[in-house]
């Protein structure tokens, strides 16, 4: 009996062990995250400021905007790719503004606030994880930076416009799922359709409206 009892202790030991990796890995491959560019004042201040990769400042995970966002969140470019990026909250909006983007970041979930104003993002390259999820429910989030992702199809909800109006051609190979709100396509700086949406990729409504300038 004892050898018995002995045995399943040996066996339940590194299954427990597996469990408890397995549970860290995934409670460390992805975070939460609010754009902040006031430090520790209430609140979010406005949009404006630079986004750039590896070593990431005016990121912080306070949902009220009450604490100083990390001056280096390594985390968004090393497992960014299902990080959940939030620009403004329920407590508190984002003021209107453009977000300089500086080389390659990684990001999974975005949410844009209804408290938030219109944000922007230009230069630079937005790469997504697999499919990720474009929330905007304030009223508007444009993207002149590149959107990029292997295998990525986008997702945008919520009842704001989402405008893709970039200088250069989008690089995510998966279509786009426009399941609320609306979407703007500007013309005027690129050469084809395809410069916003790969050709042959599916661009899939369910209830939204679209709105093609230039």
């Amino acid at each position: 009996m004892k050898l018995r009892h002995l045995f399943v202790a040996r066996l339940s030991f590194p299954l427990a062990s597996a469990i408890a990796a397995l549970l860290v890995a995934q409670s460390a491959s992805a975070a939460t995250y609010y754009w902040d560019s006031n430090g520790a004042t209430t609140g979010y201040g406005t949009a404006t400021g630079t986004w750039a990769a590896p070593t990431v400042s005016r990121w912080g995970t306070n949902d009220s905007g009450s604490a100083v966002p990390g001056a280096s969140i390594t985390t968004l470019n090393t497992n960014g790719t299902t990080d959940a990026l939030n620009f403004g909250s329920f407590k508190s909006g984002l003021g209107a503004g453009t977000i300089t983007v500086s080389g390659t970041v990684n990001s999974g979930n975005m949410t844009f606030d209804a408290l938030s104003g219109a944000i922007g993002f230009s230069g630079g390259t937005i790469s997504f994880w697999a499919s990720p999820v474009i929330a905007v429910n304030n009223v508007s989030a444009t993207f002149s930076s590149v959107l990029a992702g292997a295998g990525t199809s986008l997702t945008k909800t919520g009842i704001g416009t989402l405008a893709l109006n970039g200088t250069t051609s989008n690089t995510f190979t998966g279509g786009l799922n426009l399941n609320a709100g609306a979407l703007a396509l500007d013309f005027a700086n690129m050469t084809t359709p395809t410069d916003l949406l790969a050709s042959g990729k599916a661009l899939t409504f369910g209830g939204a409206n679209m709105t093609i300038l230039g």
